[in-house]
């Protein structure tokens, strides 16, 4: 989708924007190793003992990288998933595993991405770029998995008060749920966000805001009842 009919679909939060910047585009779309040692490392490690067959494959960010292993034996039950996100990665961290797991990546059925959160924490990316590498990213694991399902997830709602560049993010998923409408082996999964915020997302002051233990305390990540909304979703 070019960046115009991209910023059309994504509606009236962008309505004033001409064009998408070029050079924040292959900022995400770009590959770049992973710049932290440990997340160069957890990456190494992936590409150098893949499972032969995994019945789902995790890509993405800290996001799917946290969920707790015993959690996710129990509600994917006797379905192998191979973890391969990352905590910390960008778009164009996760094109750069993506395109070393080539040749060597196991067999799959389906595949759950979750990626661009960290890339929405840096204001000078415009959600028109990040759906740009989240694309790609998306892309590129149909590609490498060519019989599987992918299930594409939205950018969830983070920040204290749960609305961290919140018209950036809806607009971001907004231009995501339209690229994906009618796409081959492709789901777009759109998370309750009044459910997993316990409805926080409504709150207008923190005093008002209903305590949430789907969140951790920093208030990105998920707690292992966060994990349950997130799995209802892709249950669905």
């Amino acid at each position: 989708m070019s960046a115009l009919v991209w910023l059309a679909a994504a509606g009236g939060a962008l309505a004033g924007e001409r064009a998408c910047d070029p050079y924040a585009i292959r900022v995400a779309t770009d590959p770049v190793p992973y710049q932290w040692p440990h997340g160069l490392k957890r990456a190494d490690d992936l590409l150098a003992n893949p499972p032969g067959r995994a019945d789902i494959v995790l890509i993405g960010d800290s996001l799917l990288a946290n969920w707790p292993g015993d959690q996710i034996r129990r509600q994917f039950g006797t379905r192998q998933v191979w973890n391969a996100a990352i905590g910390g990665a960008m778009t164009q961290h996760a094109l750069w595993l993506l395109n070393r797991l080539e040749g060597r990546a196991p067999k799959a059925d389906r595949v759950i991405l979750l990626v661009g959160t960290n890339n929405l924490t840096h204001d000078y990316m415009p959600p028109c770029a990040i759906a740009a590498g989240i694309e790609a990213v998306a892309e590129k694991a149909l590609a490498i998995w060519p019989k599987a399902r992918l299930d594409l997830v939205a950018v969830p709602p983070r920040g204290s008060d749960f609305r961290f560049r919140d018209a950036d993010r809806k607009a971001l998923n907004a231009g995501l749920a339209a690229w994906a409408a009618g796409r081959s082996r492709l789901r777009y999964i759109e998370i309750d966000a009044l459910k997993l915020t316990c409805g926080g997302d409504r709150a207008t002051s923190a005093e008002a805001r209903p305590a949430c233990g789907n969140y951790a305390d920093d208030y990105g990540h998920f707690r292992r009842a966060g994990y349950e909304v997130i799995f209802s979703a892709l249950a669905r």
